[in-house]
């Protein structure tokens, strides 16, 4: 082999092998070697010349351990390994220099010594080199150098330091930890006991840990859990004062107002002597950091994490840590976040059972005042033809015929509440159905036809007979009718009535607009009405079909709908013939003959008279759908669905943009995607063979699969539905129906995510193999692999015989075309030498393709006339370093955008409330971009009745600086307004200030239209009720005004006046309640005296309570403002309740008390009471307290309402009560 030979230099007189070498070669240059056991480099043996000329000319670290003395020699690059014991480390006895090592690598170094090479990996060592005892890590070999001798002259020792990508990689592994541990977490609680269990086994990097929760009151943080040290002794005490900052305390304080890590030192000084792991030495220092989750606005936990005393406290180990609090942080809130919208599912699940309780108690208020009024009108009607006028008879006809009607209206309502309670009562009779039927239709003929619609009836003739309840029949067919004349616009509607397998059949098909296929399982459910379908009228109460529903079950029957877009509906209802099927104690023998009875011809006329209503709202619109352009070079979508027009639907719409193959089932799925390998899976839940979620637990739990973004459809908009979908492991969740613009943004959306987490994670995959120390010599220009040791050939994946003495780029094609064979020229012709540090280079080791970092140096090799004959190569692997580096800011990254991982609508707005920041599901969800949101952009995505009630609120809110909620609209991608629940909470800097908002946007859509149905339909039955209670009540005061003497006549008219009053009474109630939720209850206000009107109150309760005394207590002379009426009936309320709830008792205390600035109202009854469950609820509305042998009448409307009243006076209202002592309902209003 050559020797490199140096440029000389005439002013220095060195030997020429030490010319050159950086630093370490002056240090060497400038030692007296004479007084070291290798004497004066003029008598260093040729071995020895050589290797120190390639040592010191080589960047890569490298030492040598020379003669029985072990004098250790090293380069530039082996410097910083010595730390603090450079330079005495220069010439000094290998072994007394790396003592502390000794344990690891001493027998390899004595082995070596005799003349066996030995090479060890990732090596754990503590080294003593910066004044303590440091935990390493090293890949390094020893290699016998002979001498001149033949024999062992010393030993080279090249080696890589791996310290930090191994801690690097053992942190990452902690982050990883935490976050699967902490996944199933349901409450903060249980997340931190999760985390806190894991970090236990890593005391390595976290000795020990110490999590605080700071007190709601700010006051005091106690001890949550703690691994490493003895809890509840002085270094981990239960409890802290955060109100008095201790010397032998940690400094929360500190913490709290900085924001960031405060570094604690000395810790046996402060806390006293502690034992702790894993070393002897327990850790001297540690970090203390204040945990804030987003959304509340202040600090919630103090997190103290003990540094290891096996290492320095350096810039990586901090990021660990805040890494870790990062992710504490993050696995904490998600914990909050799933608590909280637990809470909330709770809360409106109580509202609906509310509702669904008033449904059943309405019935006896509704019915027991119409039948008073029924019968009152029929017992006058029944009267002999000489005892009543014929003016009065025609009167009393009136109101008997609205009072009718408005028992029909209230009758819907009243069949749900019976038939869920199953107290609804039928009279099965033997029917003529096929004549009765074709009566019912008769009276559509007329409307169909005039808006040019064909109205055909068919119905044969029935041998078998037939029971049915003659009023639920007319409601099936009527309904059903008017149902299909709404959503007809063109062709026609034909009804028919068969009879097959011993069941009567009836038909009702339209060719109308049809019903999406999704819609098809909610048509019977109750309140459920199609979206954004095209019809006459969008108008309806949504009960219709569902009461159908199940009037046909009460008949043993069955009703099923057909029905495609644009094509029409067919609704099909049949029941059994006979009797056996149906309840034998409501059977009725006798037939009906329709001819004679007829049928409810009243009702009819209501359907037909309703139905006009529609003609005038028909409007037909197109669906316009934009075109999109193909690409080339698209990625492969895999779509599943077990319906094929599905299929073949989706299919369409993304084959312009994407090749697309599907599967009609999961486990056809599985097939497809080993055969194909898609970049994306659009999959429907609900399957056979194999579903939805099936398919998405497989494709993540395997590694090859596993990076797959995947979206799940379905019909169920219902929330368990799509938390099922995400905790599994759903990238999205698309719900059926959807547009083709909706599904395509999603895939495109999902598919450039999936993009990016494919680069990221190439930079990031695992650490390829730690790698050693590489040499090999090239010689000639096309550089033939001369001489290659064992740690190339590893490193290149190949065999001796697959390189020795080939070209390098022949033995090596996978390394062509990479730039190397350029570098090597250039250090070829010009001589100069070439370092490079973590180049890439893409590899073929072991049949694999690989890419590889690698630190090397390019050393020209010169012949005995000074001519370059070929290239030494030294090189090290540093992939793991590359790879683990990129890991870390992948991380860094990853941290900055958290934002982005919830599910939310997300905003981040300044001091001032101008929001300047949106994340991802903002954009997906208004197809907006940040551009477009800037400045007044935002007015875009509200709706235009909204935005001047949005900005004067948001005026408000950003003045006061508290946290806040609303609800109001906003504008969807495809131009559909859904409602939002806004919540946004304030952060505070050192000073107070505001310096962002932190909001929130969640979708409460179907919670709200749930209850703004069940409103509505409250709302138009209470209006629909008043019109007829109106006729009825201004045609009995007629009577009563005709009847001049008091007689029979009279005392019935007046029972029934007093009835309808009291129905009247609580239609209002209904009314004001309607009116309180839709911000419309009216108030006029004016200055009165509120005693005279309190006494007047009095008064008129005393006259109607025969059985109870009205004590007044207390007086006001104060006037004050407000409306007297509201003020009354709030005070009425309170009287009446008073006297229901105290039956056995006869007295009731009214008192009133002036203070400093507020007028204070009780009334107190010494009746039931009420025990304490009840007390925060009796204000809600609908809510009635049922713990009582007596039963009380009422809706659970009077106290909701008047504590509404007082409200909106600015005052409050409260009760107590003890069950068997009575209660004591107070208001208070301000002066």
């Amino acid at each position: 082999m050559d020797i490199p030979k140096r440029p000389k230099n005439d002013d220095l007189i060195i030997p020429e092998f030490l010319s050159g070498g950086g630093e370490m070669g002056k240090l060497i240059r400038s030692k007296d070697w004479s007084k070291t056991p290798l004497g004066s480099p003029d008598t260093w043996p040729q071995s020895l010349r050589i290797i120190v000329s390639l040592c010191i000319a080589s960047n890569f670290p490298i030492a040598i351990a020379w003669g029985p003395g072990r004098v250790q020699i090293y380069n530039d690059g082996y410097w910083p390994i010595t730390g603090d014991k450079h330079p005495t480390a220069m010439g000094q006895d290998f072994k007394e220099c790396w003592l502390s090592a000794w344990p690891v690598i001493g027998q390899a170094f004595e082995e070596a010594s005799l003349g066996q090479t030995r090479f060890l990996v990732n090596q754990r060592m503590f080294l003593d080199r910066c004044g303590y005892l440091e935990e390493t890590f090293f890949t390094f070999s020893f290699s016998p150098i002979l001498d001149e001798s033949g024999g062992v002259g010393g030993l080279f020792h090249p080696i890589t330091e791996l310290t930090q990508q191994t801690l690097t990689e053992r942190r990452l592994n902690i982050l990883r930890a935490v976050a699967d541990n902490a996944v199933s977490a349901r409450t903060e609680e249980e997340a931190s006991s999760l985390i806190l269990n894991c970090l236990k086994d890593f005391e390595l990097d976290l000795p020990f840990v110490l999590l605080y929760t700071i007190a709601v009151n700010g006051k005091e943080a106690n001890l949550e859990g703690s691994f490493g040290v003895e809890s509840d002794s002085p270094i981990a005490p239960t409890k802290i004062n955060l109100e008095v900052q201790e010397s032998t305390s940690w400094p929360f304080t500190q913490a709290i107002e900085k924001g960031t890590a405060v570094h604690v030192k000395d810790l046996s000084n402060t806390f006293g002597p502690f034992n702790c792991g894993p070393y002897p030495e327990p850790p001297n220092q540690a970090l203390v950091f204040s945990l804030t989750l987003p959304g509340t606005g202040h600090n919630n936990y103090l997190l103290v994490a003990g540094v290891s005393s096996r290492r320095s406290l350096d810039e990586k180990y901090l990021l660990f840590y805040d890494l870790l609090t990062a992710s504490m942080t993050n696995e904490l809130t998600k914990a909050k976040v799933y608590e909280a919208e637990r809470t909330k599912a709770e809360a409106l699940a109580e509202i609906d059972k509310a509702k669904v309780v008033f449904f059943a108690n309405i019935s006896h208020e509704f019915r027991t005042p119409l039948s008073l009024v029924l019968g009152s009108l029929e017992e006058v009607l029944n009267k002999p033809t000489g005892e009543i006028t014929l003016s009065d008879k025609e009167a009393i006809e009136t109101s008997h015929r609205n009072a009718m009607r408005l028992l029909r209206l209230v009758n819907n309502l009243l069949d749900f509440s019976r038939i869920e309670a199953g107290r609804i009562q039928a009279q099965y009779r033997l029917t003529d159905l096929a004549r009765y039927t074709t009566d019912l239709a008769s009276s559509f003929r007329s409307l169909i036809e005039n808006v040019g619609l064909t109205f055909d009836v068919t119905t044969e003739a029935i041998i078998q007979p037939v029971y049915i309840d003659r009023e639920m029949w007319e409601k099936i067919v009527l309904n059903l009718l008017s149902n299909a004349f709404k959503n007809t616009l063109k062709g026609g509607i034909a009804l028919s009535l068969t009879t097959q397998n011993n069941q009567v059949i009836l038909n009702v098909q339209d060719t109308g607009v049809g019903i999406p296929e999704a819609e098809l399982p909610n048509m019977f459910q109750r309140f459920h009405r199609v979206q954004n379908v095209v019809g006459r009228t969008y108008e309806g109460t949504g009960i219709g079909l569902s009461l159908v529903s199940e009037l046909v079950k009460l008949h043993g029957g069955e009703i099923s709908v057909q029905s495609k877009l644009a094509e029409g509906s067919v609704f099909t209802v049949s029941i059994p013939t006979g009797k056996l099927h149906l309840p034998i104690a409501h059977v009725v023998e006798k037939e009906i003959d329709p001819m004679a009875i007829g049928f409810s011809a009243s009702l009819s006329e209501a359907f037909v008279e309703e139905a006009k209503t529609f003609i005038e709202h028909s409007v037909l619109t197109d669906n316009e759908t934009e075109s999109l352009q193909a690409h080339s070079g698209a990625a492969t979508v895999l779509v599943i669905d077990d319906n094929a027009d599905m299929r073949a639907y989706m299919k369409s719409l993304l084959q312009r943009q994407y090749r697309v193959v599907t599967a009609n089932n999961g486990m056809d799925a599985l097939q497809q995607i080993e055969e194909h390998a898609p970049q994306l899976i659009l999959s429907d839940i609900m399957m056979p063979v194999m579903d939805g979620i099936q398919l998405l637990e497989a494709v993540k739990e395997n590694v090859q699969t596993q990076n797959i973004p995947v979206i799940l459809l379905s019909a169920r908009a219902g929330e368990e539905a799509i938390i099922e979908g995400y905790d599994t492991g759903a990238d999205d969740y698309l719900i059926k129906p959807f547009s083709a613009k909706e599904l395509l943004a999603r895939v495109a959306s999902q598919l450039k995510t999936s993009n990016v987490r494919k680069k990221n994670q190439q930079q990031l995959q695992s650490i390829i193999s730690q790698a050693p120390v590489a040499m090999c010599v090239l010689r000639g220009p096309t550089y033939i692999v001369e001489v290659a040791n064992e740690r190339v050939l590893e490193l290149w994946g190949k065999t001796t015989e697959q390189v020795m003495n080939k070209p390098v780029f022949e033995a090596m094609p996978d390394a062509a075309g990479q730039g190397f064979e350029d570098l090597l020229n250039n250090v070829y012709q010009t001589g100069n030498p070439f370092i490079a540090n973590e180049m890439p280079i893409d590899l073929i080791r072991n049949g694999k393709s690989e890419k590889a970092y690698l630190n090397f140096v390019y050393e020209p090799l010169y012949d005995a006339d000074e001519k370059i004959s070929g290239i030494v190569v030294v090189a090290t692997e540093v992939t793991e370093q590359v790879i683990a580096s990129k890991k870390i800011e992948a991380s860094e990254k990853q941290f900055r955008t958290f934002a982005n991982s919830i599910q939310n609508l997300a905003w981040i707005a300044n001091g001032e409330g101008w929001i300047y920041w949106y994340n991802q599901q903002w954009y997906d969800y208004t197809g907006t971009t940040f551009e477009e949101m800037q400045g007044w952009g935002w007015e875009k995505v509200h709706h235009p009745d909204h935005v001047k009630k949005v900005s004067e609120f948001a005026k408000d809110v950003w003045k006061k600086g508290e946290p806040f909620e609303n609800i109001f609209p906003l504008r969807r991608h495809d131009g559909e307004y859904r409602w939002f629940l806004v919540r946004a909470y304030p952060e505070l800097d050192a000073n107070g200030t505001i310096e962002r908002w932190i909001g929130t946007n969640t979708d409460i859509t179907e919670q709200k239209k749930s209850l703004e149905e069940k409103d509505e339909f409250i709302s138009i039955a209470s209006h629909e009720m008043k019109t007829p209670l109106t006729t009825a009540k201004g045609y009995i005061e007629l009577l009563l005004l005709s009847l001049k003497e008091e007689n029979q006549n009279a005392l019935y008219a007046t029972k029934a006046n007093q009835a309808i009053e009291r129905l009247h009474d609580l239609i209002t109630d209904l009314l004001d309640a309607s009116k309180i939720q839709n911000g419309q209850l009216n108030y006029t206000l004016t200055t009165f005296d509120f005693n005279n009107m309190v006494v007047e109150t009095i008064e008129n309760i005393e006259h109607t309570a025969r059985n109870h005394t009205i004590q007044k207590a207390g007086t006001s002379s104060e006037k004050i403002t407000g409306d007297r009426s509201r003020l009354q009936q709030v005070l009425i309320n309170l009287l009446t309740n008073a006297i229901k709830y105290s039956p056995n008792e006869n007295q009731v205390v009214v008192k009133i008390e002036e203070q400093e600035s507020n007028i204070q109202v009780s009334v107190q009854d010494f009746g039931v009471g009420m025990s304490s469950q009840h007390l925060a609820k009796v204000f809600d509305r609908y809510y009635r307290v049922e713990e009582h042998a007596i039963q009380f009448q009422g809706l659970g409307m009077g106290l909701y309402i008047s504590n509404n009243i007082i409200e909106r006076h600015g005052g409050r209202m409260w009760v107590e009560s003890e069950p068997g002592k009575g209660s004591i309902f107070y208001f208070m209003l301000p002066l």
